[in-house]
């Protein structure tokens, strides 16, 4: 949704870019601070998500 690259996502949360590729590629679990990390950034372009039985997130418009 960002078109980001891993380096550019990990270099705007500041994590490790290899963080993110255990994540994509191997679905490893992240650690509390790590996710937090990752959400904020997410939020921060404008990347809304909501919970319920079927989580979802949603690009707030204007935003890219």
């Amino acid at each position: 949704m960002l078109k980001m690259t891993r380096a550019q996502l990990a270099a705007a949360a500041g994590v490790g870019e290899q963080t993110i590729f255990r994540f994509e590629e191997k679905g490893t679990e992240l650690r509390e601070d790590t996710e937090l990390r990752l959400i904020a950034c997410f939020e921060a372009h404008g990347i809304r998500f909501k919970n319920g039985n079927r989580p979802t997130v949603i690009l707030e418009k204007g935003e890219e």
